[in-house]
């Protein structure tokens, strides 16, 4: 599964409606248009209802005297923690304009990530919902007739037998009606259980834990904070303060603990590179470039480079995962059917091999 299960909020803001409009916001403040201006004209030509009525609500607290970062913050479903942090620190280094377009940046490349995985799963995903329509369809308008004829000449093998149950059970509409409430009233539970924190907290652990799936989620969560730890860093903030934001943007529990503890240990004293090797949510490899990095004063370059080969390597682990997954699902297509034709013909062959 990409991404993770949460609550379904209607008319939900998409990742490449707000990159859009913020790369808008840097190009016209780059282009020397006053800011009020520039957040009139994102009002004017926003697509989106719920990015148009932010918009329109940090324009009337700007004319309030607030700042952008204050504005945008009285606005948290659509501008989160990584926004307004970057948005405030730019305004206090007068660089607003080239701290949006990294931002914008960063966005497009998370986007990207996204969609490679979530697009490489609808393949896999199709195969399945294609052979489970045909097993049922095959149920319900193949089977029965097969059998209405043998059930009445000799008795139905074991295998036989079983199939006929499965397909009286599908063709009883009742009862699938009430399946389908159940597994629809369980999806819910699980979503409502899932927004809590605790219920996030062993989704997450789940997902970081799961065969094949942990990997990709490990290396995409590692891509997106070191993407965007590099573009705090540039943004001039202090290292804690980046830190924190950037751990709390991604909304991860696990990630969470583990940057607070490096956050921990570099007030203590510790430098960057060692604090991420005292962590054992983070791999060494990132440990050795930051120390390196911090030899040569680029800790962000390092981080922007890490970022890029922890999302090439979740992009490889992502086409390993479906092109695994792609047999297993034919191999398994293959067997039910198999299993299916089996049961139908049995009854055939004992009704000859009787005569």
């Amino acid at each position: 599964m990409v991404g993770v299960i949460g609550q379904i909020i209607p008319n939900k803001l998409s990742l490449r409606d707000k990159m859009v409009s913020l790369r808008q916001l840097a190009v016209l403040l780059g282009s020397g248009v006053p800011l009020l201006r520039a957040l009139q004209v994102l009002d004017q030509q926003g697509v989106h209802p719920a990015l148009r009525a932010a918009w329109s609500s940090v324009i009337k607290r700007v004319l309030e005297g607030q700042s952008l970062a204050r504005a945008m913050a009285a606005n948290g479903r659509v501008f989160g923690l990584l926004e307004v942090g970057l948005v405030r620190a730019a305004e206090r280094s007068a660089n607003l304009a080239d701290v949006l377009h990294y931002l914008a940046d960063l966005l497009s490349r998370e986007y990207r990530l996204k969609r490679a995985v979530s697009g490489a799963m609808y393949y896999p995903l199709f195969l399945f919902g294609a052979a489970l329509s045909g097993m049922v369809l095959f149920m319900l308008h193949v089977l029965p007739v097969f059998m209405k004829g043998l059930e009445s000449e000799a008795e139905l093998p074991m295998l036989s037998r079983l199939l006929v149950w499965v397909a009286n059970t599908v063709s009883d509409v009742p009862f699938m009606l009430l399946v389908a409430a159940m597994m629809v009233a369980s999806v819910w539970m699980a979503c409502r259980y899932i927004a809590t924190p605790q219920g996030r907290y062993k989704w997450h652990q789940l997902l970081l834990h799961t065969y094949g799936v942990g990997c990709i989620f490990k290396l995409v969560l590692l891509a997106r904070f070191c993407q965007t730890l590099a573009v705090l860093m540039r943004s001039g903030m202090p290292l804690p303060l980046c830190l924190e934001i950037a751990g709390d943007s991604l909304a991860n529990y696990q990630l969470s603990e583990a940057v607070r503890a490096v956050n921990g240990d570099i007030k203590d004293g510790y430098a960057l590179g060692e604090a991420f090797g005292l962590s054992s949510f983070f791999p060494s490899y990132m440990s050795h470039m930051l120390t390196v990095s911090e030899e040569t004063g680029d800790p962000a370059s390092a981080l922007s480079m890490i970022g890029k080969s922890y999302e090439q390597r979740a992009d490889l682990a992502v086409e390993q995962f479906t092109q695994l997954l792609e047999p297993i699902m034919l191999a398994f297509i293959g067997i039910m059917m198999g299993v299916s034709l089996i049961g139908m013909f049995l009854p055939l062959y004992h009704c000859l091999d009787s005569l």
